[in-house]
């Protein structure tokens, strides 16, 4: 028998589609003997859409742990409180320290609602801000994941005016090298291309000079480095032809997340790289005016769980 796979993971708000996307997608997975999730979240906000006991049947068999830090806590679907982002924060927090000390590497989270958590959180800006705070990391990168295509972003969310501002040699080589490294552990032939910031890569200097003095720098030392990247190339036509690349490496948040979304909108993942563990979280939001619609698809999260399976295993193999 395989030795066991263990990973954590979040529902988000649980007055959000979190629960609902989370049971739905608990019950499409490969339930692989091999498999276990550790589950935090509320038992009382997963039972709701639970009707088949699919929550009781998973602990039976040994393949889930849900683990409700309050269980005396009781939520409204569809009406996000501070409590419910509140609660949020408190689940990823337990999430991150019990993931720590149980050795493990792989953390799946759910949506939560930037305001609501800001109530407990004055200075919350986002999960991935909160982890790095958590992890003590220095920097995160943010990596998209469908199944046509994969991104990661040098700046992520700044006013377009800030962007250039923001660029730097440095962080293009920071973002593409662990961008390569995520890949690395799925297969050995790699080549990326990366993005110019400028209409036509700058055309020689006309729409900007961010090409000749920060990307083709950063793409040299990369070569030099043994990575095969491409670039700087024109967004406009690059997209066209991103299959040609295990990945595209942009200059900032739209340029990667507008091809993605037309692409994979339902099945795209969003996972950080840098942090202590790899966390892979969905790619929408909470949608409390969705919650127990049939209309909420559990695409993103399914994918999250599948794709930390399949990194923490081919991982735990190259080690």
């Amino acid at each position: 028998m395989k030795t066991p796979i263990k990973i954590v993971a979040c529902i988000g708000d649980p007055s959000s589609i979190g629960p609902q996307v989370a049971v739905d997608a608990l019950s499409k997975m490969d339930r692989a003997d091999h498999h276990r999730i550790v589950l935090v979240g509320s038992r009382s906000a997963l039972k709701v859409f639970d009707s088949e006991n699919l929550i009781e049947t998973l602990e039976s068999e040994k393949k889930l742990q849900v683990i409700d830090i309050q269980p005396e806590q009781k939520f409204t679907p569809a009406k996000g409180t501070a409590a419910s982002g509140a609660r949020a924060l408190r689940d990823l927090e337990f999430a991150v320290r019990f993931l720590k000390e149980e050795g493990l590497s792989t953390l799946v989270t759910g949506p939560v609602d930037k305001f609501l958590c800001s109530k407990e959180q004055a200075d919350f800006r986002g999960q991935t801000e909160f982890l790095k705070m958590l992890d003590g990391a220095e920097s995160a990168t943010m990596m998209l994941s469908g199944l046509h295509l994969r991104v990661a972003l040098v700046t992520t969310h700044l006013p377009l005016r800030e962007v250039s501002s923001h660029l730097s040699i440095e962080k293009i080589i920071e973002t593409t090298e662990r961008f390569w490294n995520y890949l690395k552990v799925f297969r050995n032939d790699l080549r990326l291309a990366v993005c110019a910031l400028n209409p036509h890569a700058s055309d020689r200097g006309l729409f900007g000079d961010e090409e000749e003095k920060i990307i083709q720098p950063a793409i040299e030392i990369l070569r030099n480095r043994g990575l095969e990247v491409e670039g700087p190339l024109p967004a406009d036509s690059l997209f066209y032809k991103a299959s040609e690349y295990e990945g595209v490496v942009c200059m900032y948040h739209d340029q990667g997340l507008i091809p993605l979304k037309m692409n994979d909108f339902y099945e795209a993942v969003n996972i950080t790289l840098g942090l202590g563990f790899l966390r892979i979280s969905v790619d929408h939001g909470t949608a409390f005016d969705l919650v127990g619609s049939e209309n909420v698809s559990s695409l993103s999260y399914q994918r999250a769980l599948e794709q930390a399976f399949a990194w923490t295993e081919r991982a735990s193999k190259k080690d």
